[in-house]
């Protein structure tokens, strides 16, 4: 019985377990497979680390209150975090691996940086 490659359709020689004819086409044709999966999470990637940034920029310039039309302004993406954390007074703090923000008012947020990182 001949065996085809699962990429290029090519008869296959080998061992009786082989699927592809080469390398090259098992990574083609798992790049393919995995291409819109990893679309997605490089996405979600190039969002978290342009507010990332941003966070740093500004704790850098020392600006530890922005409003939120000026954090907009500057390209940020508020529904992008990697965690939160509620406080004692029921205050959520979104975080962007140690740099986090929350609403001191409906106008203007708080930058600042996680004292104690759990790990998982």
């Amino acid at each position: 019985m001949e065996r085809k490659c699962l990429e290029c359709n090519t008869i296959i020689y080998g061992r009786s377990d082989k699927k592809y004819c080469s390398d090259s086409c098992r990574n083609s044709r798992n790049n393919r497979l995995n291409s819109e999966v990893n679309k997605t999470i490089r996405k979600t990637n190039q969002k978290l680390r342009k507010n990332y940034s941003i966070l740093l920029e500004l704790r850098s310039e020392g600006i530890n209150n922005i409003k939120k039309n000026d954090l907009l302004e500057l390209g940020f993406y508020l529904n992008y975090f990697t965690h939160t954390q509620i406080d004692e007074n029921k205050k959520a703090c979104f975080y962007i691996y140690d740099l986090g923000y929350f609403k001191q008012n409906n106008m203007y947020f708080i930058i600042e940086k996680e004292t104690s990182t759990k790990l998982l």
